[in-house]
């Protein structure tokens, strides 16, 4: 990992008051922090909840089980029968197959909704080079139809890729600042090539080394795709009911409100109904009149 990377951990995850990273939370401090990416996964609690943050491994170990879960989500839901189909009975692993069971039946079912999620990641920050990139697009294309897969009765709303973008952005481009520095990729094949070893130096290095090393494990680049489906899962959590579609509105009569159907219309409303009278009289009551 960078230097600048190893400080901002050890000052914010190793240091004597907890309070610190919370702190630089709420005062937009962790905005150039290169390590924002892991405050958020603990700040939301993809890390686990109550644990103290000098308890890295167990950090670690949270992480990794994630990631495995993940994982394993990816490869039941994102089934492309154009590349696993010579595994499979040619009986069912065909276009043609009426079978409930073939790959290709549950492929075409959900054809349209990959569709409306690459419509809308090709449309994300034009100009910006890192969402135009395929592999980047491919990746946000699967943990928003993972979710949606998870999720049916909310499934996919226009927006929620605009939610994913910058948790992953940021995941990503920490991790690659990890990779990139100098001597990470030599540590990474000496630790993999001679693990007993490796373990004994870190025992001898002493704890905050020891902890400094189990860093690289959470901002492994791989990790990142998963990483990123934990801290949208848990995202979507508290923002999910901004996304329901209600029924139809119908006008009421004059001198009737009916209620808002989904709750950020029933949130606009109170800003307009509540909070806005209370600021700005005289524009409330032009906004009523042209109702």
């Amino acid at each position: 990992m960078s230097e600048r990377q190893r400080n901002d951990f050890k000052r914010l995850f190793l240091g004597i008051d907890e309070r610190l990273l919370f702190r630089a939370a709420m005062d937009g401090s962790l905005r150039d922090c290169p390590v924002r990416g892991l405050a958020w996964r603990y700040l939301l609690a993809t890390l686990p909840a109550g644990v103290p943050l000098k308890r890295v491994s167990t950090l670690v170990d949270q992480t990794i089980a994630a990631r495995r879960e993940y994982m394993a989500l990816r490869e039941k839901h994102c089934i492309d029968p154009r590349t696993s189909g010579e595994s499979l009975d040619i009986s069912l692993a065909n276009p043609l197959s009426q079978d409930a069971n073939s790959p290709w039946s549950e492929f075409f079912e959900f054809e349209e909704l990959r569709e409306e999620i690459k419509r809308d990641l090709m449309r994300l920050h034009p100009g910006h080079d890192f969402f135009s990139g395929a592999r980047v697009q491919e990746t946000m294309e699967r943990i928003l139809f993972v979710w949606c897969k998870l999720h049916p009765n909310l499934s996919y709303r226009q927006g929620m890729h605009e939610l994913l973008a910058p948790l992953y952005h940021v995941l990503e481009t920490e991790a690659a600042e990890a990779a990139a520095a100098p001597g990470s990729q030599s540590e990474e094949q000496h630790e993999r090539h001679e693990p007993g070893r490796a373990a004994a130096s870190f025992a001898g290095a002493g704890q905050e080394l020891g902890q400094l090393r189990q860093l690289r494990v959470m901002l492994d680049l791989g990790g990142a795709e998963a990483d990123a489906y934990a801290l949208f899962d848990r995202l979507m959590g508290q923002m999910g009911s901004w996304f329901e579609v209600g029924p139809r509105v119908v006008r009421a009569s004059a001198g009737v409100r009916s209620p808002p159907a989904t709750p950020l219309l029933r949130k606009c409303a109170h800003i307009q109904h509540v909070l806005l009278p209370k600021v700005d009289a005289p524009l409330h009551s032009r906004l009523l009149a042209l109702e």
